[in-house]
């Protein structure tokens, strides 16, 4: 990376209206530049950019348009990155579920939806291949090098649309239906704009950064704070589909990841390595993992070099997403 690049200032917030817009500005800024990982592939933004924008293609070819539903079943990684925009960029109201989700969960959640395509990111998730095979779905060509599979259902009819993004659906993001049966909850481009930009503020975002992401981007915080929110200033995002604190550690010492974010009880397996015996454990150059000073019982961030918690929600919140932040 230049060092033109990544000095560049933070773009202000409420930037952008439309959530398919952060790639589009990079691409165009700064097209070279790596934009996301998974272990299929690495996106340069201008790479990204033609694969959402192929997919969009895709996706409109088998009918989908402005109000239909997209389901993607998903684990973290640039398939199910793409769809999300790749909706988006149509109008249509993106559908993340996790692929670890039951068979029962996953189709009561289709038939209540009735997405017009659903896509299944199977090259990294065996559990999302397996809903694949049940719904008999088939390879799809506008993403052949990541394996995912797509099956459609022309019956569905589309939702009203708006051209105002406050009004226009972006997401639809069902409850885990912990008291009742999972309820869809519309998140507009504006709301997951609004989260974006204030948790890319919130973390110090700039271009030279690199964010390990492995809380589900199917969820609403990963959505709007990890994948949004980093897209949002052009840093570099490795999704990851499952979390392995050996591997964070490593990420943090040896890939120059600068940005982990999590919940406490990530944080916790992190310092339970240390309190059983890995010492081992890889450590950024010139830093060590120390346990943390117990806080109320419960687990904190390590805070190896400078890091802080993602604003108001990581503070004392049991579950609740954290971040630990590096500095150089």
């Amino acid at each position: 990376m230049s060092a033109a690049a990544s000095e560049r200032p933070a773009l202000p917030l409420d930037r952008f209206r439309w959530i398919t817009e952060p790639l589009a500005y990079w691409a165009v800024e700064t097209p070279e530049r790596i934009a996301a990982t998974d272990p299929f592939a690495t996106f340069s933004f201008a790479e990204f950019q033609a694969a959402v924008e192929g997919l969009a293609t895709d996706f409109e070819g088998r009918g989908v348009k402005a109000g239909d539903r997209v389901l993607i079943v998903m684990e973290n990684c640039l398939a199910g990155a793409a769809a999300m925009l790749s909706a988006a960029r149509l109008g249509a109201w993106a559908v993340p579920l996790n692929a670890r989700l039951t068979a029962r969960e996953i189709d009561a959640i289709r038939d209540h939806c009735r997405p017009r395509v659903l896509v299944y990111t199977a090259g990294v998730s065996p559990e999302a291949r397996g809903h694949a095979e049940r719904h008999g779905a088939e390879p799809l060509s506008a993403l052949d090098p990541l394996e995912a599979l797509v099956s459609t259902d022309p019956a569905t009819t589309a939702e009203p649309a708006s051209n105002d993004p406050a009004r226009q659906v972006a997401a639809l993001i069902y409850t885990t239906g912990t008291t009742g049966a999972p309820k869809g909850v519309m998140l507009t481009h504006d709301n997951l704009l609004f989260t974006a930009g204030r948790s890319s503020q919130r973390r110090e975002l700039r271009c030279g950064d690199r964010a390990h992401a492995v809380l589900p981007i199917s969820h609403v915080f990963g959505l709007s704070s990890v994948f949004l929110g980093t897209l949002y200033q052009g840093a570099r995002l490795d999704l990851i589909a499952r979390f392995d604190p050996r591997e964070v550690a490593r990420a943090l010492a040896e890939e120059g990841v600068t940005v982990f974010q999590g919940v406490p009880q990530m944080f916790a397996r992190l310092m339970s390595m240390l309190d059983h015996g890995a010492p081992d454990l890889p450590a950024p150059p010139g830093k060590r993992w120390r346990p943390p000073r117990p806080r109320r019982g419960r687990p904190r961030a390590d805070r190896s070099g400078r890091s802080d918690r993602a604003g108001r929600p990581g503070r004392g919140s049991r579950g609740r997403p954290m971040t630990a932040r590096r500095r150089g």
